[in-house]
């Protein structure tokens, strides 16, 4: 799985373009994470450090101009 910095991190708009992308990743060996797209977080998401079980550390990264990731 790739992914650092937003690489490898693909918006995919329909069953067939995740299929044909799941199946390029299968035969390439890659590991793959699928997440639902949360519309209302577009560009925004929360970091947090957990240790023992416990969160210690969360800061919000908000992404550059109109960049989805």
């Amino acid at each position: 799985m790739i992914g650092t910095q937003g690489m490898g991190v693909e918006l995919v708009e329909s069953v067939e373009a995740l299929e044909a992308i799941l199946a390029g990743y299968r035969e390439a060996g890659l590991r793959v994470m699928v997440q639902e797209m949360i519309e209302s977080s577009r560009g925004r998401d929360v970091r947090v450090l957990v240790l023992d079980g416990k969160a210690r550390l969360a800061m919000q990264r908000i992404a550059a101009g109109d960049d989805f990731r």
